[in-house]
Formats: structure tokens, sequence, C-alpha cells
């Protein structure tokens, strides 16, 4: 996972100059549809005081729409998969997001701040939970050709659940790459 990572950046920092002259489908009434792959680190603290670490895969599947040149609003299911003390666990996030694009048309590298709100749910051996998630977020798109752009995406996530009658905090940084495709 870490080396498809690794690779899709060299992939985007290559294709700055290519990317330079391509007139971007980017914009108000734009649409766009993303797809990313993701590692994140978590942090989890039951009430009382434990606390566990978890490094976490996640794929992402997004679309948006331009509301704006710079203000997009969509909606983005991820799905991660972690493991805490030996036990493996899923998380489903759904959420509604909103970014601010520091964009001038045809600029070929466009990076945006963002804010998600949500619902997380977890599912741990048969006993689930449904929590709040808010997540603050930065990134970059680098645009490949005039409507495919590849993505950096750094991310914060906070949301409780209850599993098994204990209240349980989750933070997690998350560094997500992809593909968004405009229309």
């Amino acid at each position: 996972m870490k080396k498809i990572l690794v690779v899709l950046f060299a992939v985007m920092l290559v294709s700055l100059s290519a990317s330079a002259f391509a007139e971007q489908k980017m914009g108000k009434g734009a649409k766009e549809i993303a797809a990313y792959a993701s590692i994140s680190s978590t942090d989890s603290s039951v009430s009382g005081g434990t606390s566990t670490k978890s490094n976490d895969q996640t794929i992402s599947l997004g679309v948006g729409y331009f509301l704006t040149d710079p203000i997009s609003v969509g909606v983005r299911i991820d799905e991660m998969m972690s493991k805490q003390a030996g036990t493996k666990f899923s998380t489903t996030f759904i959420e509604v997001e909103g970014k601010f694009h520091f964009y001038r048309k045809n600029q070929p590298v466009i990076p945006y701040a963002g804010l998600s709100l949500g619902a997380a749910m977890t599912d741990v051996a048969g006993d689930s939970s449904t929590g709040v998630l808010f997540q603050p977020k930065a990134g970059v798109k680098v645009f490949l050709t005039e409507n495919v752009a590849a993505n950096a995406e750094l991310n914060y996530s906070v949301y409780e659940s209850e599993l098994a009658g204990v209240d349980v905090t989750n933070k997690t940084l998350k560094f997500q790459a992809g593909l968004s495709m405009f229309f």
C-alpha cells in the first residue's frame, strides 16, 4: 500500500510540467468523481484512561459539485480496516464535505482546505456503534489532463462510539492519495 502511494505521488510531481497547459473542467457547475486509498494512524481512548493505537488502511469514493469556481460540496464514503490489540474491526464513514479551492483558471496545481461532517459506523466482532464524525482537511489537486487530477490529502478525524457499553473516542490522522475526474 505504501509503495502504491509513493508511486502515485511521484506521478503527480512528474506530471506537473505536462499538466501546466491543461484547461481544467473544474469550476462552477463542474462535477467531480474521486477515488482514494490511504494510510492512517488511529488513537482510540476508552473512558477510564486506556488508549490503543493502530495503523489503518482506507478506501474512499466521493462525488462533488462546484457551486462556484472555488467552492465545492460533496458526499464521500470511506471504508477503514483496522486491527487494535489483536482485534480486527472496520469503520464505515459517510460524510458530507465542503471544500474551498485556492483556484485560478488553468492553474495546474490547486491546493484546497475543507471540512467533513458525518457518521462513523464501527463494527467489532458483531458489536456495532455509530458516532458523529468531524474532519478538517487540506490537500492538493494536480491536473494530469483537462479532466483528470491526482489528489493528495491530509485529514484529521474525531469521532466517538460506544462498544460493549464502553465510550471510545477515536482520533485518526489520514494521508489519502487518489484520482479525480471532472465533467
